[in-house]
């Protein structure tokens, strides 16, 4: 009786192809793949990109809330032109014309306010003026400090919304690169997973053909023997034809899956990859509760529900303002002085005060304003009920990958059963119909069933790999080392 045989070990023994002993040939399992293309892959420098903009979007938000600082200098103003002026001795308005020259230099340290949406500022600055018509000489005006608030009322404080929406676009942002390396791995596991499909393929179509030429010359001397006849002798011939088909077709497929794998692996495509079966399967099972909580905590996908609910209600707030009217209140007090030269400018300065405060009041726009905040207001209802809904397919697409996780298991057991009870049947039978007791016919289909047997095993491995790192990238979670995978890309995550 034929020893039975184990599945890995037939499997493996088909990928030590000829193309493995060539010189310039790889071999690799699927983590090494994973690896590659999420350190090497396109893939990964555009998520690579996105994340820095994400990273830089943040920065720049961080800097709009410190103080800064400008400098302004005006080096050179010439100006000679005739203008109209009121000559107050006699109440008439004369033309004259004027020549001069001015500069100026000014700093201005401001810082906006969050919590009210205004501006506060510090400013001083120093101007000369030098006529060379009437009057000549230069003259110097100075403000050695002037401190004000620039202050809306009542209107809509764009920097209290930043501070709740940034940090959030930035997690968001961090979340998305953490993903961007599961979908990657995703992707990894297709390519390669159909390099060894079409490897499997390629040594089953190898074999079939050996095989089906043996069973040929066999025929042929049982044909001469009179032991089968005419028909059964084509059938064979047939059989062998169609594998030698079937051959030229799989060392094509496997050529295309190669290259593609290549290329999004960043290797050289004059390189021959071979590859591994991955049935080194540690993990069973994965508690449900487990992934939705992960998920919640992880997913950039929630954190995004609550960017647009934030900005939803931002834009509300905003329409809502700008159906009102609008004021604006600029308070500042400084001292100023003028002068012959520099030190003279700055001698016992005067007080500079300022008081502005303004109103805009709509009094007839037909209802536009009140318009466009039902409109945002409907918008809002509508974006609301959109984003619950997304949240509940979410959620369900979750629970059915996590449920067909864990029946995989199972699955890949039961496939691996099936595939080595159809090869010892096909060995038992292969001996039967070379001692003439199984016809052509039936030793065909148990042929076909040994390879289906097969490829339903590694088509098995394969849905559990894909659902399995399918879970990682809604969770980011690693179940296998029970450890996360958000990465502390600068020294700190964001949290809500």
């Amino acid at each position: 009786m034929i020893k039975r045989k184990i599945v890995f070990s037939i499997v493996s023994m088909m990928f030590t192809l000829s193309v493995f002993g060539q010189k310039d040939s790889i071999r690799l399992n699927m983590r090494e793949a994973i690896e590659l293309a999420q350190d090497s892959s396109l893939s990964a420098f555009r998520s690579q990109y996105a994340y820095e903009t994400g990273y830089w979007s943040f920065r720049n938000y961080q800097a709009r809330r410190l103080p800064t600082l400008n400098m302004s200098v005006n080096p050179f103003t010439y100006n000679r032109s005739i203008t109209k002026q009121f000559n107050s001795a006699d109440s008439s308005y004369q033309y004259y014309e004027g020549q001069n020259l001015s500069n100026s230099v000014g700093l201005n340290l401001q810082q906006n306010l969050t919590l009210t949406g205004g501006r506060v500022y510090i400013a001083s600055d120093l101007g000369r003026l030098e006529n060379y018509v009437g009057v000549k000489g230069a003259s110097y005006s100075s403000t050695p400090f002037r401190i004000g608030i620039n202050q809306p009322i009542f209107g809509f404080n764009t920097y209290k919304w930043e501070k709740q929406i940034e940090p959030l676009k930035f997690q968001k942002a961090k979340l998305d690169f953490v993903q961007s390396a599961e979908n990657i791995a995703l992707e990894a596991v297709n390519l390669y997973f159909n390099l060894v499909f079409a490897q499997q393929n390629l040594q089953i179509a190898e074999t079939s053909y050996a095989n089906a030429d043996t069973l040929y010359q066999i025929g042929q001397k049982r044909f001469q023997l009179m032991a089968i006849n005419k028909a059964d002798l084509l059938t064979l011939q047939l059989e062998l034809i169609n594998n030698k088909n079937r051959l030229k077709e799989a060392r094509n497929n496997h050529e295309k899956t190669v290259s593609a794998l290549c290329i999004y692996l960043g290797i050289p495509q004059n390189k021959v990859i071979s590859t591994y079966i991955p049935d080194n399967i540690s993990l069973t099972a994965i508690k449900k509760e487990a992934v939705f909580d992960l998920a919640r905590k992880n997913n950039p996908f929630y954190v995004g529900i609550d960017q647009q609910i934030i900005e939803s209600d931002r834009d509300l707030e905003r329409t809502r303002i700008e159906s009102r009217f609008s004021s604006n209140l600029d308070l500042s007090f400084g001292l100023n002085q003028t002068g012959k030269n520099v030190p003279d400018a700055f001698k016992n300065p005067s007080e500079q005060q300022l008081v502005n405060l303004s109103f805009q009041i709509p009094l007839i726009d037909w209802g536009q304003k009140r318009g466009r905040y039902n409109l945002a207001k409907s918008q809002q209802k509508l974006q609301t009920s959109t984003l619950k809904q997304k949240e509940i397919d979410f959620e369900q697409d979750m629970l059915i990958s996590v449920n067909e996780f864990n029946l995989q298991y199972e699955m890949v057991k039961s496939a691996k059963e099936a595939a080595d009870v159809a090869i010892e049947v096909y060995e038992m039978n292969n001996q039967r119909f070379v001692l003439g007791q199984m016809d052509v016919n039936t030793l065909i289909m148990q042929l076909n069933r040994k390879e289906n047997a097969m490829v339903g095993y590694v088509n098995s491995l394969y849905k559990y790999w894909r659902l399995y790192y399918n879970l990682r990238y809604l969770t980011l979670f690693d179940f296998e080392k029970n450890i996360t995978l958000i990465n502390d890309l600068d020294g700190k995550l964001i949290t809500k």
